[in-house]
């Protein structure tokens, strides 16, 4: 969609649905720790924004607490990890066990119904729309229903 857009390492990850925290992917010398360790909690939002001088920022607003990280594997990519699920034991990686959440003993992997929103704008000019989503998912529209009929002429007083 933008192929210049260049984050230059840098994105954004709410902490704790307060504010936006400044990370910064660092490069390690042991290339088996250097996704692991650039991958920060997303409780709402991860945001990334072209370094190159065109104003432009990527929002992906979720609505459940996930990992990700930003312009770690490919340039100007965002990565949020929706399962962490393997059926291998890594000792390079220090898993002990492996990763299966599955329904039951051995049922199928948990099913997860996730939501996500993207916003692209010019973060100059333009508003985020990331509070507004982040309210609507923290305290949803509820309803509520009565079958029963009422008659307030025969209602006792409270």
């Amino acid at each position: 969609m933008y192929d210049d857009f260049d984050p230059k390492g840098e994105f954004w990850t709410d902490s704790n649905g307060l504010e936006m925290q400044k990370r910064k992917i660092t490069d390690f010398e042991d290339k088996s720790v250097k996704v692991s360790r650039n991958y920060y909690p997303i409780d709402s939002a991860i945001a990334m924004r072209d370094q190159s001088g065109r104003q432009i920022q990527v929002t992906v607003m979720n609505n459940r607490p996930q990992g990700g990280s930003a312009d770690l594997s490919d340039k100007a990519n965002i990565e949020i990890m929706q399962h962490r699920r393997t059926n291998t034991i890594d000792k390079v990686l220090d898993m002990d066990m492996a990763l299966n959440e599955t329904e039951g003993k051995d049922g199928p992997g948990l099913r997860i119904n996730a939501e996500y929103n993207m916003q692209i704008f010019n973060f100059k000019s333009g508003k985020s729309i990331q509070r507004e989503q982040q309210i609507k998912n923290d305290q949803p529209m509820e309803y509520f229903f009565s079958f029963d009929k009422l008659d307030f002429a025969k209602a006792e007083p409270i």
